[in-house]
């Protein structure tokens, strides 16, 4: 088995590695990710991810977002340039609820948004993305694995997948929906003085729908409970599978 992995970098103690891969066989890498944080590290890993596909001819990405807990979307969007040359969003639209603690801790930039007094709920549709020209863009087979405790931002990135048909999602329901909350403010109960937070966002999915669900697989697989003792990675065995008879 030939194996390599690209830059990463433990911020964290006790955390997951945010991102590595490797190479599996001669025709697919596989993108172990983690979680949506470090933007600078995720641009290089990127770069020595991508140029390792090219140089090795890999025809099949599998990225492995069952254990991602989200973070910060615009990772996604890093990523995402790499995997089409077609306009993208995470999101269509998001709404937002104006308040007296919104409007402290957001400012000046309330104008930019759109303005709005405090109760209102203002709109906003999100640009499409237009990828630049990449020689390391990925022209090959994607999927995209997911499972419950896919969450926020990787679950946003896994529907944008999914809605514009940029590769398949495999494994179980995400465990957050693409259309949710999202963002917070910050402020202190008044009498307890205890420090709260609460979404002050409403993200809606690219396709405008709102089901109330996570991301639906386009090919779901369980896992079963014996799976803990014999260690056993049906999601990952049936996405090699997939690749092999696709081949």
């Amino acid at each position: 088995m030939v194996e390599a992995r690209g830059p990463y970098e433990i911020s964290h103690l006790y955390t997951p590695i945010p991102y590595e891969f490797r190479i599996i066989n001669e025709k697919t890498v596989l993108m172990t990710f983690n979680s949506f944080r470090e933007p600078k590290t995720f641009k290089t890993f990127l770069k020595g991810m991508f140029f390792e596909i090219k140089e090795n001819n890999i025809k099949n990405l599998i990225i492995d977002l069952r254990y991602n807990g989200g973070g910060d979307a615009s990772i996604g969007n890093m990523l995402l340039e790499y995997l089409t040359d077609e306009p993208f969003r995470q999101f269509s639209r998001y709404d937002i609820k104006i308040s007296k603690q919104y409007i402290e801790q957001i400012g000046s930039w309330l104008d930019w948004l759109g303005g709005g007094g405090t109760g209102d709920i203002t709109s906003h549709e999100v640009d499409f993305i237009k990828p630049t020209e990449n020689p390391l863009r990925f022209n090959g087979n994607i999927y995209v694995l997911t499972s419950g405790r896919t969450y926020s931002s990787a679950s946003a990135f896994a529907v944008t997948i999914k809605d514009f048909s940029i590769g398949k999602i495999i494994g179980e329901e995400t465990g957050w929906p693409p259309t949710a909350y999202g963002d917070h403010i910050l402020f202190t109960l008044p009498n307890s003085k205890i420090n709260a937070e609460c979404s002050c966002k409403y993200f809606i999915r690219p396709s405008g729908e709102d089901t109330y669900r996570g991301v639906i697989p386009d090919y779901i697989v369980e896992p079963q409970p014996e799976d803990l003792i014999t260690g056993k990675d049906r999601v990952m065995e049936f996405t090699l599978k997939l690749i092999e008879e696709k081949k």
